[in-house]
């Protein structure tokens, strides 16, 4: 399908252009962004492709705008609902890597403890469902534990998580 091809390609112009400026903004692809203007009138690419490019540059939104002075922008204010998402796929991300480093296959549950200020607390507290979930998480309970399998401090937002797993 010479369409598709075509689609796809100039999709992945976008996706590089895309991740160019979140370089230049010193924002890592973890932390997501509300939206991506696009140089164009939205036409170039089908909108079930437009699913790829969001995921892929991990932002909400997509909006082609005729009269944009470069090919891509992202709008780059981090609001506090973005800041938390980004601090929770942080911690996925090091939970992840703990999980890894314990031996642990991907259908192991697993117990996790953690500790840190209110703020942290609130973020286990508010996400907790969905940190279980995605990194296969039985027990996840705040605390210290001593003869845990693997232990890790996150830095996040100048706060320090400490987070302990036990296979």
């Amino acid at each position: 399908d010479v369409k598709l091809e075509e689609e796809m390609s100039r999709l992945r112009e976008y996706v590089t252009l895309a991740l160019g400026e979140r370089a230049k903004a010193q924002l890592k692809v973890r932390q997501p962004l509300s939206l991506l203007k696009i140089k164009g009138n939205g036409k170039e690419i089908r909108k079930d492709l437009l699913v790829l490019l969001k995921d892929e540059v991990n932002v909400k939104e997509v909006a082609f705008e005729k009269n944009l002075k470069n090919d891509v922008e992202l709008d780059t204010v981090l609001t506090p609902a973005l800041k938390e998402e980004g601090y929770v796929r942080e911690i996925l991300r090091s939970i992840q890597d703990m999980r890894k480093e314990a031996g642990c296959k991907p259908g192991d549950l697993i117990r996790a403890w953690y500790d840190g200020s209110v703020g942290v607390q609130r973020l286990f507290t508010d996400y907790g469902d969905m940190i279980k979930k995605a990194a296969g998480i039985r027990v996840l309970a705040r605390g210290k534990v001593t003869d845990a399998d693997a232990t890790k401090e996150i830095g996040v937002d100048g706060d320090t998580i400490i987070v302990s797993i036990k296979v």
